[in-house]
């Protein structure tokens, strides 16, 4: 998981995740120190379920991706809302706008280990959405985890690259079980994203249910 920074917690043996739920501010993608014109940086923010301590093949997942590119004559942004069920590709969610700075909460509630409600709420603009999902065939969610998370994605590069996103914070940070326990990060672990043997986004765990993910890499912050 070196693309990941964050918050993750486990289920007990013999319990699994049922929802997930997190409220983030988008944050706005600059390109990093050394950043090559026409490359895409990216710091995508989602919470979810599974995928995590090599123990579940799924990711049952949603957010937002900030992502930044050095164009030929301006600094070029994009966002884009999206849920995924890993392994399956992902799904850009066209009808529900975000911009920078927007609060985006998110709630995950699985039904069935393949079948899953996602509701995605801009609390800035009051817009909501929907979605049921799926697993890819031959797939069912474990449920052995939830996470909050800022992710570096591969775009157009055989490497994914991070976009200086100053911090996010993960406020409401709570997941369930299907036997009825509260999790939160703060009974959870941190994740760190490497690069080179160094950290480049840090996790912190704040409070129980306060994640904050901070950009760590060398090079002028964003302002």
């Amino acid at each position: 998981m070196d693309n990941w920074s964050g918050a993750i917690v486990n289920a007990a043996a013999g319990d699994s995740c049922q929802w997930v739920e997190g409220t983030w501010t988008v944050p706005n993608a600059y390109p990093p120190a050394g950043a090559q014109p026409g490359v895409w940086y990216s710091a995508s923010t989602w919470v979810g379920i599974d995928g995590g301590n090599d123990i579940s093949s799924d990711i049952l997942q949603a957010g937002c991706d900030s992502d930044v590119m050095i164009g030929e004559a301006s600094v070029v942004h994009q966002l884009n809302p999206w849920w995924e069920w890993f392994p399956a590709s992902s799904y850009w969610i066209t009808t529900f706008a975000v911009s920078q700075g927007d609060t985006l909460n998110c709630l995950i509630c699985v039904s069935s280990p393949t079948r899953a409600l996602i509701y995605l709420y801009n609390v800035t603009t009051n817009i909501a959405t929907r979605f049921m999902a799926t697993p890819p065939s031959e797939y069912t969610l474990v449920g052995n985890c939830a996470e909050w998370i800022v992710e570096r994605l591969e775009i157009d590069t055989n490497t994914p690259e991070l976009a200086r996103y100053g911090d996010v914070y993960f406020d409401v940070a709570n997941a369930g079980t299907v036997g009825g326990v509260i999790l939160t990060p703060g009974s959870g672990n941190t994740i760190n994203m490497i690069d080179n043997n160094q950290v480049i986004s840090q996790g912190n765990i704040e409070t129980n249910t306060l994640v904050q993910v901070q950009y760590t890499a060398s090079g002028t912050p964003p302002g």
